[in-house]
C-alpha cells in the first residue's frame, strides 16, 4: 500500500497514567518494541490538526517502510489502533485506543492465552498480584459520608425551572439528530453511567452508533455499562464499538431509508447477517463522509443494484467521495444522482455508473483500485 501520502492522527476516548504500565508490562511480550515504538510515537503527534507527510511518521522511527507496515498490523491486531485509507487522495486516519486494562487484559479470551503461551504462568501470577487491588469489604462498617443539602432548592419554582433551562449548555441540538430517546436510555443509569462522562461528546458518540447499527436504547445501556473503565471515569469506545458491531438487533421490516443503515442492509438480504467487513464500510460512510442515513440507504441501494448486489469498498467510496462533492444531502438529491447512468464492462461483469463518473479517469485508475480492493480483502481473511 502506498505510504507516500499524509496521514491525522486522532487519539480516541481518554488515556491514563496507568497506561503506560499495561502497556509496557502486558502488551509489550506480545507486539514486542517496533510496535510500542510506533505506538508512542502516534500517540505523541496524536489530537493535532497538523497531517503529516508519511515519510516524516515513518523516518521518525528510523523503520524501513516494511518494518512500520509490521509494527502498524501488530496494533491493529490488538486493538490499539484503527486505520483508514482513502485510495483517490491518498489520505490515511489513525485512531489509536488506550490498552485493556490488567483486569481486562489477563481476562481477555485471546491475549490472556496469547500472555500465558509467552511468558509461562509464573509471570501470568506475578502479573495478576502486581496488578491486584485490595477490594475493601464495609459489610459491617457504617457509612458516614457527609450528603449535599438540598434544602436550598425546596422553593425551587417554574420560573427557576425556565430560567435554568434557557443558561443551561445545550446539548440537545447536538443529538437532536439521532433517533434514539435518550431520556429512555439514561433511565436508572445515575449510579452505572456518572455525570461526569455525559459529555456531549460521548453522548453524541453513542448516539451515532447506536443509530448506525439500529441498537435500541435498552440494549445500549448493556453495552454502555460494560464498557465502562477506571472505576467509571472513561468508555473504552473501541470495547463499546465491538459490542454494537457484534449485535444482532430486530427492527421493524419496511422499506425505509430512514431505518439504520446496517439494519436497512441486513433487509435487503433477507435479514441475514451483515458481514464486519460491510458494517466498517457503512460506519465509515456516516461517520467519515459524514452522509445523512437516508442518503447512506440510497447509495445502498445504487451499489446494489449495480453491482450484481455485491458491496466493494473501492466503488462505494468512489461514488460516496462524488456525492460528497456535489453536496448530496438528502433522500432526494441522492435519488437524483441515480437516474442518469451508463454503463461499461470489467472483468466479463456490466456495470452501472452515473453519468457525472469521468470514464477515462475510470480506465486509468478502475484496474488499480480493484488491485487493491482485492489485497484488502485478502489482508482481511489471514487476519
Amino acid at each position: 500500500m502506498d505510504l507516500k501520502g499524509t496521514c491525522q492522527i486522532v487519539k480516541m476516548n481518554s488515556f491514563s497514567e496507568e497506561d503506560q504500565s499495561y502497556l509496557h508490562l502486558l502488551y509489550y511480550p506480545l507486539i514486542h518494541s517496533e510496535a510500542i515504538l510506533v505506538y508512542e510515537i502516534l500517540l505523541s503527534l496524536a489530537n493535532k490538526k497538523e497531517k503529516y507527510d508519511h515519510t516524516f511518521l515513518i523516518n521518525l522511527t528510523f523503520f524501513p517502510e516494511a518494518k512500520f507496515e509490521r509494527a502498524r498490523k501488530m496494533l491493529e491486531n490488538f486493538n490499539l489502533l484503527m486505520t483508514y485509507y482513502e485510495p483517490t487522495t491518498k489520505n490515511w486516519v489513525y485512531q489509536l485506543y488506550p490498552p485493556l486494562n490488567a483486569q481486562e487484559f489477563l481476562t481477555h479470551d485471546t491475549f490472556s492465552r496469547l500472555f500465558l503461551k509467552e511468558m509461562g504462568s509464573k509471570h501470568f501470577d506475578r502479573m495478576k498480584v502486581l496488578f491486584h487491588t485490595d477490594f475493601m469489604d464495609t459489610t459491617n462498617m457504617v457509612n458516614v459520608s457527609s450528603s449535599l443539602d438540598l434544602s436550598k432548592l425546596d422553593s425551587w419554582d417554574d420560573s427557576n425551572e425556565a430560567l435554568y433551562k434557557t443558561l443551561r449548555p445545550k446539548t440537545e441540538d447536538v443529538l437532536r439528530k439521532y433517533p434514539f430517546d435518550f431520556d429512555r436510555f439514561l433511565d436508572g443509569m445515575d449510579r452505572t453511567f456518572p455525570q461526569r462522562i455525559r459529555s456531549s461528546q460521548n453522548l453524541e458518540r453513542i448516539a451515532q452508533l447506536a443509530s448506525i447499527y439500529g441498537v435500541d436504547e435498552k440494549k445500549m445501556r448493556g453495552f454502555v455499562t460494560r464498557s465502562l473503565e477506571d472505576n467509571k471515569s472513561r468508555i473504552n469506545f473501541a470495547k463499546l464499538r465491538e459490542f454494537v458491531m457484534r449485535s444482532r438487533n430486530t427492527f421493524e421490516q419496511r422499506d425505509s431509508h430512514s431505518m439504520a443503515p446496517v439494519n436497512y442492509f441486513s433487509m435487503k438480504q433477507k435479514n441475514a447477517p451483515v458481514s464486519q467487513s460491510d458494517k466498517a464500510i457503512i460506519e465509515k460512510l456516516c461517520t467519515e463522509y459524514q452522509m445523512p442515513y437516508e442518503v447512506v440507504n440510497v447509495l445502498i441501494d445504487y451499489v446494489l443494484s449495480r453491482t450484481n448486489q455485491q458491496f466493494p469498498k473501492a466503488y462505494v467510496e468512489k461514488v460516496a467521495s462524488t456525492w460528497v462533492r456535489l453536496g448530496v444531502d438528502s433522500e432526494a438529491k441522492a435519488l437524483e444522482q441515480t437516474k442518469n447512468t451508463y454503463s461499461f464492462t470489467e472483468n466479463g461483469t456490466t456495470v452501472q455508473l452515473p453519468n457525472w463518473f469521468d470514464a477515462k479517469e475510470e480506465d486509468e485508475k478502475e484496474s488499480r483500485e480493484d488491485l487493491l480492493a482485492r489485497a484488502l480483502a485478502a489482508q482481511a481473511e489471514e487476519e
